[in-house]
């Protein structure tokens, strides 16, 4: 999925994750175990508010961790600017460049 030049395409991709963790937690009554792995997304260029101090999430399997999850030039702020924002993460491994706020949270990428 690209989205280019939308004003509102974090908020698709975030009804989208909403729809694989619904999926998720239904399916891990009968398995115990997840069988969606998100791997190779970028996100470029995001600037934004928040009424949450959590403005970065990613919960991600234990057993399928995110992967190469990369944030570039990025900057979210709390309405008003009152607090820092927070970034929010498990399993998640990744390479960040030019992050304002929230704070970097992804595990480095392991280079081979």
């Amino acid at each position: 999925m690209s989205i280019f030049e939308s004003l509102d395409g974090c908020m698709q991709m975030e009804w989208r994750s909403y729809i694989f963790d619904t999926f998720r937690n239904i399916y891990d009554i009968w398995c115990n175990k997840s069988l969606v792995q998100i791997k190779d997304v970028t996100f470029n260029n995001i600037r934004g508010t928040s009424n949450s101090l959590v403005t970065v999430n990613f919960n991600c399997s234990y057993s399928f961790p995110c992967q190469k999850i990369n944030l570039n030039d990025i900057k979210l702020i709390t309405e008003n600017n009152a607090k820092p924002t927070i970034a929010s993460c498990a399993n998640a491994i990744g390479h960040t460049t030019d992050i304002e706020l929230p704070p970097s949270f992804l595990k480095p990428t392991r280079e081979s």
